[in-house]
């Protein structure tokens, strides 16, 4: 069977059914591991929560940032060197449909679990939104069996690592349709390269964000662009400690995000947050107006040069199987204003649990005090 468009149901009937071979999966990840060496942080108490919601058996839409053709190697090592390992094996990953054309590379793609996406940008419009309906259907039937889903939703390689890429909301659409069957999580995971090599990439993991079955796609789509853009900020001020300017950008792009908020709150920024539906990958969709998830009022001042006495900065655990410097592990010490200011969050933790749209609006007043500082 050939992966081209013109099979797309022969292609998802496939992938519908098909198994990995676990064992080998394993092996493949630990290689994997082993080559890319990536430093796993968390965000406060990340690691615990994602072994809750593993035990509980919530399924995990995971979810990370674009920057290169190796990221999925470094998404597979980061998972076995994290609390995912116990799922390696049932974890689907989407990759674009070029990538199956090679058999030999096809065959270890099915090995790690992918599963082929017909872009728009690279086919026939209509078709390939056809056949992304089906591939969304694949991915919710397989949540719905035990599996994770692994997606990249920029879609696309990003040249820029400290702000994310317009995000479709075809991860929406397969989280909010796994919720309607069974209890899934977001998880975000942010991916920073040192160096050309992709090798001891800075990796943070979010806060897992639970899904309720009545969120929308388009509310879960938003949950995501937040808590995927903070992810990428916090590995920013890990990978580049002296490039202030990028640890910035990504702080600053949070503070739009806020203030996009702010404006849908009258109805007028459900546009900002479906521009992304333009390079959608997998869905064309028309989603009605919804209620807004928003950030507490004192999420605003993250951007404030004097951020941390504000704003004190979160927990943040590393886990790595080589022991590092201080000088090299990507933070200075706490005795430095300017650190403090960076790793602090500008905006607060993501709740635990809960719906993707559970949150308390911010006030107006807070987007005054932001201005002001």
């Amino acid at each position: 069977m050939d992966i081209t468009l013109e099979n797309a149901d022969e292609v998802y009937a496939h992938y519908a059914a098909h198994q990995q071979p676990v064992m080998r999966a394993r092996l493949a990840y630990g290689y994997l591991a082993a080559k890319y060496r990536p430093r796993v942080g968390y965000e406060a108490d990340a690691r615990e929560q994602i072994r809750v919601l593993l035990r509980s058996d919530v399924r995990l839409v995971v979810c990370a940032n674009h920057l290169s053709d190796k990221d999925q190697f470094v998404l597979a090592a980061t998972a076995f060197r994290s609390p995912l390992r116990r799922r390696i094996g049932h974890i689907r990953v989407l990759a674009k449909d070029e990538l199956f054309a090679d058999p030999k590379q096809r065959a270890q793609i099915d090995m790690m679990g992918g599963i082929p996406v017909f872009r728009p940008k690279d086919h026939q419009m209509r078709a390939a939104v056809a056949a992304g309906r089906q591939m969304i259907d694949v991915c919710v039937e397989r949540g719905g069996r035990g599996d994770g889903i692994a997606v990249f939703p920029e879609g696309t390689c990003n040249q820029n690592p400290a702000v994310l890429l317009p995000i479709a909301s075809g991860v929406g659409h397969i989280a909010s349709g796994i919720a309607r069957r069974t209890p899934v999580a977001l998880l975000s995971i942010g991916i920073a390269y040192p160096d050309a090599s992709c090798r001891d990439a800075e990796v943070v993991i979010g806060e897992p964000r639970t899904v309720a079955a009545s969120d929308t796609p388009a509310a879960v789509t938003r949950s995501v662009r937040e808590d995927l853009q903070h992810a990428v900020g916090r590995v920013a001020a890990a990978a580049w400690p002296d490039k202030p300017r990028l640890q910035r950008e990504a702080l600053d792009r949070l503070d739009v995000l806020i203030d996009d908020w702010l404006l849908d709150e009258d109805g007028e920024g459900e546009k900002l947050f479906l521009e992304g539906d333009r390079h959608a990958t997998n869905v064309e969709t028309s989603c009605p107006p919804i209620s807004s998830p928003a950030r507490p009022a004192s999420s605003d001042v993250g951007s404030s040069p004097d951020c941390s006495s504000v704003n004190p900065p979160r927990p943040y655990t590393r886990s790595s199987a080589r022991p590092r410097s201080p000088a090299s592990s990507g933070w200075r010490r706490s005795g430095s204003a300017a650190t403090a200011c960076t790793r602090s969050s500008a905006i607060s933790p993501s709740p635990s649990w809960g719906s993707a749209t559970s949150r308390p609006r911010p006030t107006t007043s807070s987007t005054s005090a932001r201005s002001t500082t």
